[in-house]
């Protein structure tokens, strides 16, 4: 795509995986955790708090882990078009 100039169709794309996979991990991991602030109890609450950090840390991880290789993919892409293009074969 990036060599056919398709770079912006290749962001839009991307971008909306990724908003899509941020918005199931969100339902999956922390709708179901949420807290519902129906118990007085601080020791419930503290648990409850728990479970939504822990939810929260585990979308984090896998958003950044994504990141890093996504990044990694990216790069290699920009190197391959300029040796393409140095070697004229584009």
């Amino acid at each position: 795509m990036v060599l056919h100039k398709e770079g912006k169709m290749l962001y839009d794309g991307v971008n909306k995986l990724i908003a899509e996979n941020l918005d199931r991990l969100a339902k999956e991991k922390v709708i179901p955790v949420f807290p519902t602030g129906l118990v007085d109890d601080p020791m419930h609450q503290s648990q409850e708090g728990e479970l939504l950090l822990k939810g929260l840390k585990s979308i984090w991880d896998d958003h950044s882990a994504n990141m890093v290789r996504l990044g990694q993919i990216l790069k290699y892409m920009v190197m391959l078009n300029r040796c393409l293009h140095a070697f004229h074969i584009l």
